[in-house]
């Protein structure tokens, strides 16, 4: 359904988004509708399997519950320090809850869900705000300039991204979750109910960013 698992692309905007911090900083910074009769058994089960996976950072566990079982990537890339935090800190961050019972709808059946979790496009501005302060600070604490410079006196590879993993440390020690409002779309097939992914629940569990 996919053509990449979301974790890879998650972490591939992440490391996109960072590798500029990084270059910054080494060049110089979403009417009435049907009426559901009864209860249809099993897909307010489906969906909070769903959800409990999710906020328990099993990705790899709530595709099993999503129509087609895509591939939501259950080892990402962890090639940035920066941005392995970031995504541990929108894992930590998650919790949802019901807002009532099953129903239907004009597409079948539905079930909405408050997720609460970080924003990450609005951690990563936040990141970029505080990257000069704690840039500052440890070039203070560096006890040589070899720690900090290169032959060509531009910052270090290491020595950014230590800038940008310490950043992003305290900007997720300091941010208050969101939360959004997702409904999730159910469908009965090969006796079993699934959910069936759309962009707003993508959206939602990538903490913002696809």
């Amino acid at each position: 359904m996919y053509e990449k698992p979301i974790l890879s692309r998650v972490f591939a905007i992440l490391t996109v988004i960072l590798a500029v911090a990084v270059l910054v900083i080494c060049l110089t910074q979403r009417s009435s509708g049907p009426v559901l009769l009864g209860t249809a058994a099993g897909a307010e089960e489906c969906a909070q399997g769903l959800m409990e996976r999710i906020c328990a950072g099993d990705y790899a566990g709530a595709a099993q519950y999503l129509y087609g079982t895509p591939s939501l990537g259950d080892d990402a890339q962890r090639e940035n320090p920066a941005s392995q935090l970031i995504w541990d800190a929108f894992l930590s961050s998650l919790s949802c809850r019901p807002q009532g019972d099953c129903y239907a709808d004009e597409n079948g059946l539905a079930q909405d869900y408050i997720l609460s979790g970080l924003d990450i496009p609005s951690l990563v501005a936040k990141l970029k705000e505080a990257v000069p302060a704690v840039l500052e600070a440890q070039v203070d604490a560096a006890e040589n300039f070899a720690q900090v410079y290169d032959d060509n006196w531009q910052y270090r590879e290491e020595f950014a991204q230590s800038v940008l993993e310490e950043t992003a440390r305290q900007v997720t020690a300091g941010i208050a979750p969101v939360e959004r409002q997702i409904t999730l779309r159910l469908a009965f097939e090969n006796g079993q109910w699934w959910v069936v992914p759309d962009q707003q629940l993508i959206t939602a569990i990538s903490g913002g960013i696809l």
